[in-house]
């Protein structure tokens, strides 16, 4: 059952205590479809202004080693095509 369904906006809002190192979670039947892609896009939309950045994603099922492939490409191309602030030392 995929509840929740293009409700970004109605997830919870915990803020991390290590926000560096932050795995996101997804459990979803669409990961690559809806799960990931909306991990990624409420992670970056509430770190960037600080400058943080998740660290990996957690799948909680399905092929795991497909996914996670094409779930850490995901990942890198939305981390590599985004714009620092300011605030964020350069690496």
């Amino acid at each position: 059952m995929a509840l929740g369904h293009g409700r970004v906006g109605r997830l919870p809002r915990p803020t991390p205590p290590y926000p560096d190192d932050c795995l996101l979670l997804v459990d979803t039947i669409d990961t690559l479809g809806s799960g990931v892609p909306n991990a990624i896009k409420r992670s970056l939309r509430r770190s960037q202004r600080k400058g943080h950045q998740p660290a990996g994603i957690r799948l909680d099922s399905g092929d795991q080693a497909y996914l996670s492939i094409q779930a850490a490409k995901m990942l890198d191309a939305r981390l590599a095509s985004r714009t620092p602030p300011s605030s964020c030392p350069k690496t």
